[in-house]
C-alpha cells in the first residue's frame, strides 16, 4: 500500500497529467448529463408534474397532444367505461404582452378546470376561481416584471388576461406555462373562430387503467407522451450518445495511459516478481492506484460541474439531477477500472529471469 502512493508521490507531474484527464472528462460528462435534464425540462417539464399516470388521447393525433381532440360525449364515455373521473385538459402555444406594451412574451396556457388536480402549488396570490379570465402565471415571468394583479393580453385572441398568482416555473416545448381555465381558452378560441366548438385535447387519470376500448380514442403512459414531445427523443438520445461516446473514449484513453506506464514499469515488475510477489499481488496494486486516481477525479469533475451549473444563468438550460450525477459517474469509474485491469494483462507475460537479464518480458 505504502508503495503504491509513494510512487505517485514521486512521479507527481506524470499522475496529475491522468487525474487532469479524468477530471475533464467527468466534467463533461457531467455537464452534458445536466444539460440533458434542462432540456428535459424545458421540452417536457410540465409533463413531467404533474400528478398523473396516463393520459386519453384521440387515436388520429399520434401521440401528439396538440393533435388532439376528445368530445364531451367522447369524455362521458370514457368516464362510464373506467368508472372514475378523468381530469381534462388542453394546450394552446401562444404569446402575450402586458397591456399597453409591445413587448411579446411566449407562453403555453394550460387549460384545467378552476380546481383541476393539475394546477400545481399556489406561490403567491389565488386560484383561477377568484377572477373570470384569471391566469396563473410561472414563476420565470416575475423576471419579465409581472406582477399579481397586472393585466396582460394574449396576442392571437386580443383577449385580455388577468395575473391571479404565480406557480413554479414550469415549461412546454420550451415556453413557460401558464395556467387558465377552459372557459377562457374557449372565449380565446371564440374571438378567433367563431364557429369553434369547446373540445379538451386530453384527459388525464390519476391511475393508469388496464385499457381504453372507445373508438378513435388511445391511451398512453406519461414516458409515451413525454416521448412524443416534438423533438424531445431526438435531443435526448443525441446529448446520451454524445455522452456514452465521451465514456467510451475516456476510458480508452485510461486504458493507454496505464499500458505505456505498465511497459515503462515492466522491469520493476520483473524484480517485484522475482523477490516473490505474485502477478496478483501486482496487479492488486495497479488496481488500487487506478481506482483512486479514477474516484479522486471523478469527485473532482463532478464538484467542478455542480460549481458550473450553479452559476450559470437561469436562461440556460441545466439541470441537477443527482441519479444521473451518480449513474455516469459509477459508470465513468467501472470503465477506467476495466481499461487498468486490460492493461495489467501483460503483467502476467512478464519473465522474471529475462527483464533482470535486460531483455523482453
Amino acid at each position: 500500500m505504502g508503495q503504491v502512493w509513494a510512487e505517485v508521490r514521486f512521479h507527481w507531474k506524470k499522475y496529475l497529467l491522468i487525474e487532469l484527464l479524468i477530471v475533464l472528462m467527468m466534467y463533461m460528462v457531467v455537464f452534458l448529463t445536466g444539460l440533458a435534464g434542462g432540456l428535459a425540462e424545458q421540452s417536457s417539464g410540465v409533463l413531467e408534474a404533474m400528478p398523473a399516470e396516463a393520459f386519453v388521447l384521440s387515436e388520429d393525433a399520434k401521440g401528439l397532444l396538440a393533435d388532439s381532440s376528445i368530445s364531451q360525449d367522447q369524455k362521458q364515455q370514457v368516464e362510464e367505461e373506467l368508472d372514475r373521473e378523468t381530469i381534462p385538459f388542453s394546450v394552446e402555444r401562444s404569446a402575450m404582452a402586458p397591456k399597453d406594451s409591445e413587448d411579446k412574451l411566449d407562453v403555453v396556457y394550460l387549460a384545467v378546470e378552476a380546481d383541476s388536480e393539475l394546477v400545481p402549488e399556489i406561490l403567491s396570490g389565488s386560484g383561477l376561481k377568484a377572477t373570470e379570465n384569471g391566469v396563473l402565471l410561472s414563476q420565470s415571468f416575475e423576471e419579465e416584471g409581472l406582477e399579481v394583479g397586472d393585466v396582460v393580453k394574449d396576442r392571437k385572441s386580443e383577449l385580455e388576461l388577468k395575473v391571479v398568482g404565480f406557480v413554479p416555473s414550469q415549461s412546454y416545448t420550451f415556453a413557460p406555462v401558464a395556467y387558465i381555465t377552459a372557459e377562457t381558452l374557449t372565449a380565446m378560441k371564440t374571438a378567433q373562430n367563431p364557429a369553434y366548438q369547446e373540445s379538451v385535447q386530453a384527459l388525464a387519470l390519476l391511475e393508469k387503467p388496464g385499457q381504453v376500448t372507445i373508438k378513435d380514442l388511445s391511451l398512453l403512459s406519461r414516458g409515451d407522451l413525454i416521448g412524443n414531445v416534438p423533438g424531445y427523443t431526438a435531443q435526448q438520445l443525441t446529448i446520451n450518445l454524445i455522452s456514452i461516446v465521451l465514456l467510451v473514449v475516456s476510458a480508452a484513453i485510461l486504458g493507454i495511459f496505464f499500458y505505456i506506464i505498465s511497459l515503462q514499469k515492466r522491469q520493476q515488475f520483473g524484480i517485484m516478481r522475482a523477490v516473490g510477489l505474485s502477478s496478483g499481488e501486482i496487479i492488486g496494486q495497479q488496481f488500487l492506484q487506478g481506482f483512486f486516481l479514477a474516484l479522486v477525479g471523478v469527485l473532482m469533475g463532478n464538484g467542478l460541474a455542480l460549481l458550473t451549473m450553479s452559476l450559470l444563468p437561469d436562461k440556460v438550460p441545466v439541470a441537477v439531477d443527482l441519479t444521473s450525477s451518480i449513474i455516469a459517474s459509477a459508470s465513468f469509474v467501472g470503465m477506467a477500472i476495466l481499461s487498468i485491469l486490460i492493461s495489467c494483462l501483460q503483467i502476467l507475460k512478464i519473465d522474471p529471469v529475462k527483464i533482470i537479464g535486460g531483455g523482453e518480458a
